[in-house]
């Protein structure tokens, strides 16, 4: 009987989020599957309600900061899309005028806004979900935003090198934003449509816990490296322990 449920869980994750094939989303991820990792480096740091903590401390249900058009506020990790802290790889590391820095991988999704000479110091609307850049394509005088003695600030970018590190994060939040190193970053990488790519984890994430409750196995600090590689590996890994 368990196992008759499968394929309605199935269609509920393809059909009811209206993620379909022909939308380009679910062809695009597929091509990207087994590409590099779109992550933060392990000396990024989160804000939680108890203080700072480095990617590598942080566990799934815990609050960090994220924010949506105008406030800052705590909302918890879903879950994690990328959680390696032996791989080494390349990042994007950019460094503000004031000293501030975050390394992430090249196609990692950025926000920033185009400064001119001239710029206010403080915003107080913040871009919406859709207005990021890849982190390979930042440049020296854009803005990002960070959380400033809770007000919104722009700094503009000094530095840009790229810098090879270990440990690779990448956290997914409720609203797919997430404030790193005090800066306003996005949790998705490769597609610029992140609507889409939230409602694709969203889907993933709910097909995942009814699955678990289903076989009673807990994948709550699973990571998922690819979507297509890992869903089916997912159900065998809930149905096998049932089905001895």
């Amino acid at each position: 009987m368990k196992l008759a449920i499968i394929p309605f869980l199935l269609a509920k994750f393809y059909e009811c989020r209206s993620l379909k094939t022909g939308d380009g989303l679910l062809e695009e991820l597929a091509r990207n599957a087994n590409e590099n990792v779109r992550c933060f480096s392990t000396d990024s740091w989160l804000t939680t309600p108890r203080g700072k903590k480095r990617m590598d401390q942080i566990k799934v249900g815990d609050f960090v900061l994220t924010a949506n058009q105008t406030n800052a506020y705590f909302t918890p990790i879903t879950m994690w899309i990328h959680r390696d802290p032996d791989l080494v790889t390349r990042f994007v590391t950019i460094m503000t005028d004031y000293g501030k820095m975050m390394a992430l991988t090249a196609r990692h999704l950025m926000y920033r806004n185009e400064c001119e000479e001239f710029y206010d110091d403080f915003v107080t609307e913040l871009p919406l979900s859709n207005e990021t850049v890849y982190a390979e394509n930042l440049r020296a005088g854009d803005c990002v935003i960070l959380l400033y003695k809770g007000r919104w600030r722009q700094q503009k970018l000094q530095e840009i090198e790229i810098t090879t590190r270990k440990g690779a994060f990448a956290p997914m939040t409720e609203n797919g934003r997430i404030i790193v190193n005090d800066m306003l970053a996005s949790c998705h990488s490769d597609l610029r449509d992140v609507t889409q790519q939230s409602n694709l984890f969203n889907a993933l994430l709910y097909l995942k816990q009814q699955i678990s409750k289903l076989f009673g196995m807990s994948m709550h600090n699973y990571v998922y490296k690819s979507v297509f590689s890992e869903l089916p590996l997912d159900l065998l890994r809930l149905m096998v322990p049932y089905l001895k």
